[in-house]
């Protein structure tokens, strides 16, 4: 046990101290949380104003244009300002461009509608423009036909679910929370296993293994070496997990006023709030309301145990591989992890489906399926018969790894097949 200690120490304070690994570390976090929170931010804030003069020829929207966040409206007078005279200082009176509505525009023929500027329309602002004089037409459609505004409305009332349940509300939230975790978990199998594989590569080409497994047995080495860099991806996500709550704590400071007007209005009507409030504050509203803590003992455990069973998979191909060149194996272990990010896609979508449930249980998808399906809250016996399934899985792994291992970390100038490693189990 001392000796598989001394390994363990080795490997994790080996990597630690490198400055990749701080680096990565810290920079992660926030990369992702640019990645994802900056085109949000940037489409609340970072929005300039378009002030575009209306020039209404036709009179049917004289007045109807109603300013909004990021569009401001001037109504020309057409009768004193010649089109041709705006077009030449339009630039000069503060406008980004002109909206022309042509004499013979009507409400049943709404086209030849004219936007004039030397600035390319940005496509969210056309659409709300266009939205926004689609209502002006409607309206006016409905006068002509005789329908009142009163009678309109409850032909157009739209369904209101009450909520009953958490999952109606959340379930946004918890695909973007499911689809994060999960995908995190597939980086860092592949990441930490692929480099468990070339450590025990490295040491069989330079001939280190031979001097260590005189001290040590093959197994020993294997676990010690397994074991020391998940402590090091363990420490990896405790550090992400921190920064995680700092960030999170920041944007709940920051849409506190949002965050606590959604509150209100979910506490009042059961709904959890407006469409026209930021999406993050829905987002934290949202996040408050999962179980928190069971999602991160589950991401912790199912990330301990996905590691180790693909990192013993992948020290056994190590071993068996012997040079830097011959990695043909490989796809033994990544094939699985691929389709299980591939699955998690559909999962998502049906967190309760057959295809998620068999998927969640089978030891080689798990840590993936399981994870991205822990936002929805699945049935706690799901839950524990897929950790215990994964740990059954973890135990064979090592279990039939370490046969492989013990065989191949001392074989050298031999092509390995699968037949190969077959027969090394029956050893």
């Amino acid at each position: 046990m001392n000796k598989i200690l001394l390994i363990i120490r080795r490997e994790y304070l080996t990597r630690v101290r490198k400055r990749i690994f701080l680096i990565t570390t810290l920079l992660a976090p926030l990369s992702i949380c640019v990645i994802t929170l900056l085109p949000i931010f940037l489409m609340e804030h970072g929005v300039e104003k378009e002030k575009i003069a209306l020039y209404d020829e036709s009179g049917i929207f004289a007045g109807q244009m109603q300013n909004k966040k990021n569009v401001v409206f001037r109504h020309i007078n057409t009768a004193n300002v010649p089109y041709d005279s705006l077009k030449k200082n339009y630039s000069a009176s503060g406008f980004s461009g002109i909206l022309r509505i042509p004499p013979d525009f009507t409400v049943d023929r709404p086209d030849n509608i004219e936007y004039f500027s030397n600035e390319q329309l940005g496509m969210i602002t056309q659409e709300a423009i266009a939205d926004q004089m689609n209502e002006v037409l409607r309206q006016n459609r409905m006068k002509e036909a005789n329908i009142s505004p009163e009678l309109m409305e409850k032909l157009n009332a739209p369904v209101q679910i009450v909520q009953t349940d958490r999952t109606l509300s959340t379930a946004g939230t918890s695909m973007a929370l499911g689809y994060i975790m999960g995908f995190m978990i597939y980086i860092v199998m592949l990441t930490y296993g692929l480099m468990v594989m070339r450590g025990v590569m490295e040491e069989k080409t330079n001939r280190i293994a031979e001097v260590i497994v005189s001290s040590v047995r093959p197994f020993q080495l294997m676990m010690g070496k397994i074991i020391g860099i998940a402590l090091v991806g363990l420490t990896q996500f405790l550090i992400w997990i921190i920064l995680s709550g700092i960030i999170l704590s920041f944007l709940k400071g920051f849409y506190s006023s949002d965050v606590s007007q959604l509150q209100n209005i979910s506490s009042i009507s059961g709904q959890t709030g407006e469409q026209n409030m930021p999406e993050m504050a829905n987002f934290i509203v949202d996040l408050d309301k999962l179980p928190l803590g069971l999602i991160a003992f589950g991401f912790i455990f199912f990330f301990l145990g996905g590691y180790l069973l693909y990192a013993s998979i992948f020290a056994a191909i190590g071993a068996a591989a012997g040079e830097e060149g011959d990695q043909s194996l490989t796809f033994i272990a990544t094939v699985p992890i691929i389709l299980s990010i591939i699955i998690m896609m559909s999962v998502l979508n049906q967190p309760n489906s057959k295809l998620a449930i068999i998927t969640s249980l089978i030891p080689f998808c798990s840590p993936v399926i399981m994870v991205g399906r822990l936002p929805f809250v699945p049935p706690l016996w799901q839950i524990i018969l897929s950790a215990s399934l994964l740990i059954a899985g973890f135990i064979l792994c090592v279990w039939l790894a370490g046969k492989i291992y013990r065989t191949g970390i001392l074989m050298y100038g031999k092509k390995i097949t699968l037949s190969e490693m077959a027969k090394w189990l029956r050893y």
